[in-house]
């Protein structure tokens, strides 16, 4: 049986290694995850250190979460923010 993703077997049959799909996302942070942009839209008119590093965890936490599916989690307190 040839793996697809990496080529270890291990790796590939862990699901939590997976990519994350958009669907995940709605799944796990569906209330938070809309008022999140309501929250961005208000640290652009109020620029502070604090809207600044909330827009950079953001950042970084969208892009790892993207990479692996169990990473969603570190998505959940940018959102509650």
């Amino acid at each position: 049986v040839k793996h697809t993703k990496t080529g270890n077997p291990l790796v590939d049959s862990v699901a939590e290694h997976q990519p994350a799909s958009s669907g995940i996302y709605m799944n796990y942070l569906n209330l938070p995850l809309d008022y999140g942009f309501h929250g961005a839209a208000v640290c652009l008119y109020q620029r502070t250190s604090g809207c600044y590093f909330a827009a950079i965890y953001a950042a970084v936490a969208i892009h790892f979460s993207g990479k692996m599916s169990r990473l969603v989690l570190i998505c959940a307190p940018i959102c509650s923010i």
